[in-house]
């Protein structure tokens, strides 16, 4: 399966703008069933939000890590699309990326499937890149080895060298752990075995 991304008209007009100095704000991504048009403002039919991670950078690349949870889709669908969306200085949150799978992939709701997507996008050094985070998602094993290393005076680090579970915010469910998805709960951090 391969993921391929486009630039709707409206996010190569908010691209421009990133050369002069504008800071690109990611402020949602999106899973859908449809082909939106590239000229189109928003998705044509926008099936569930999925959870953004934090970005990583290498010079003008950057990686914009999405998690989708088949625990939060409301109905069963096909995957052919996820929309990123950004805010522009002028117009507001726009469609800025659409990406397209070449075939679609079967999401059941209620399941216990997830799915990580690691989102390319090329920006200029330059370029301030930020994202707005979601209210209640998931964090895999992988996102948990952000927080391994040398204390930087913010948590303490267990003796396996891992921010000990006490010092992490908004930690719910760590009993109930289980192969999948844990149950989810609006604000809260959730966990998902990989």
């Amino acid at each position: 399966m391969e993921l391929l991304g486009y630039f709707t008209q409206a996010g190569k007009a908010l691209s421009a703008k990133l050369l002069t100095g504008v800071s690109l704000q990611i402020t949602r991504v999106a899973a859908g069933d449809g082909e939106t048009p590239l000229t189109a403002a928003a998705m044509e039919r926008e099936r569930q939000a999925l959870t953004v991670g934090t970005i990583r950078r290498s010079g003008e690349t950057v990686v914009l890590p999405a998690t989708l949870a088949s625990a939060l889709a409301e109905a069963d669908y096909t995957l052919r699309e996820v929309g990123v969306y950004a805010q522009d200085p002028e117009q507001g949150e726009i469609l800025y990326r659409v990406y397209r799978l070449d075939e679609g992939l079967p999401i059941p709701s209620g399941g216990a499937l997830t799915l990580r997507l690691e989102l390319g996008e090329t920006v200029s050094e330059a370029a301030s890149v930020e994202v707005a985070g979601t209210a209640a998602g998931l964090l895999s094993w992988g996102d948990l080895d952000a927080l391994r290393g040398a204390a930087g005076g913010l948590a303490s680090l267990g003796a396996d060298g891992t921010v000990l579970i006490s010092q992490m915010p908004y930690t719910y469910g760590t009993e109930e752990l289980t192969a999948g998805v844990s149950a989810l709960e609006t604000g809260k951090l959730h966990f998902v075995y990989e």
